[in-house]
């Protein structure tokens, strides 16, 4: 069984890799005084590199044939090795190649919500078909509202993610993120409500009437219900919808109210019979952010998209103005 264990067990920390350097040069070049020109060392120092090299590796590597110098059949072994294994290194330790949008084909995989749709995807586009035509953005629905998708950002199946994840706290810690603006809800019903009919609506008008709400999860109580509760008040839902966009022509076709986020309601009461009002009840702002796993932070062409959306981002209005 001796006969099948390796002669030579190399420990890699006690072997000075830039020898490696030394034995492609001198295998490929097979000449002592053309590879130290090739890596810049003297003769004597070449030389010297070539005696440690075959005592390590048990072989002459190069012998004199007449006025030339020819490998051995184990320095032929090792030839197309060595090249390879110092191309391997080469490329682990060049910088990363640099993101051209402008010739770039890249598809970017994006978890996001409609209300992030609605609100980022436009300008952003606009702005990716000047600087990038051939990048291709692709959207996927993230499961929860309030929580980023770290599984999914972990695993690569996500480039980043938008949504109302704030500065993706503990326990998120392998999560980076940017936060893109606040946000808060307002009331929103019916133009030709027959109860809500002012400028304002009070907390008791706002909470007698039924209302309709954005939810992901299959069941237990929203945000708002949890505040509620923990003052002691309630709410009578009678729709649950999974997405934004489906609560205006609901609000607009029915005696339903929502609270739903400001910039998006004010966006659908351009098309859509609606009225805003501030919420009568007291309740959080949300901070609306794009999510990135840390892994991916030194990617340039991601580095590039997330410039884009923040740019977006700080070129957008606070709120968007409603048609009259």
């Amino acid at each position: 069984m001796l006969d099948m264990i390796p002669i030579h067990q190399m420990n890699l920390s006690s072997i000075d890799l830039n020898l490696l350097v030394a034995l492609e040069a001198l295998l490929e070049e097979r000449s002592v005084t053309r590879a130290a020109r090739r890596v810049g060392l003297s003769q004597p120092a070449m030389s010297n590199a070539l005696g440690r090299l075959r005592a390590l590796l048990d072989d002459p590597l190069l012998q004199r044939r007449g006025t030339r110098m020819e490998l051995t059949e184990e320095g032929t072994r090792l030839t197309p090795l060595t090249v390879a294994a110092l191309a391997g290194v080469r490329r682990l330790l060049a910088p990363p190649p640099a993101f051209d949008p402008a010739s770039a084909t890249r598809e970017f995989a994006i978890g996001l919500n409609d209300y992030a749709e609605a609100l980022v995807l436009p300008g952003l586009l606009e702005n990716i078909a000047q600087a990038a035509p051939r990048v291709v953005l692709r959207g996927y629905r993230v499961e929860s509202l309030f929580l980023p998708p770290e599984a999914d950002l972990e695993e690569g199946r996500f480039d980043l993610a938008l949504g109302f994840y704030g500065a993706a706290p503990a326990p998120h810690r392998a999560l980076l993120s940017e936060v893109l603006w606040r946000e808060r809800n307002v009331c929103v019903a019916a133009a030709s409500h027959p109860r809500l009919r002012g400028r304002s609506v009070t907390r008791e008008a706002f909470l007698a009437e039924r209302h309709a709400a954005v939810f992901y999860r299959r069941g237990g109580p929203g945000l708002m219900d949890s505040i509620l509760a923990g003052r002691g008040q309630t709410r009578q839902v009678a729709c649950y919808t999974t997405h934004f966009a489906s609560i205006f022509p609901v609000i607009a076709q029915t005696e339903l109210v929502a609270a739903v986020p400001e910039r998006l309601a004010r966006i659908h009461a351009r098309c859509q019979p609606i009225r805003l009002r501030a919420l009568p009840v007291s309740f959080p702002e949300f901070e609306f952010a794009m999510v990135w796993h840390q892994r991916r932070h030194g990617d340039l062409g991601l580095a590039w998209l997330r410039s884009q959306i923040l740019e977006r981002a700080r070129s957008a209005p606070a709120t968007v103005p409603a048609s009259k």
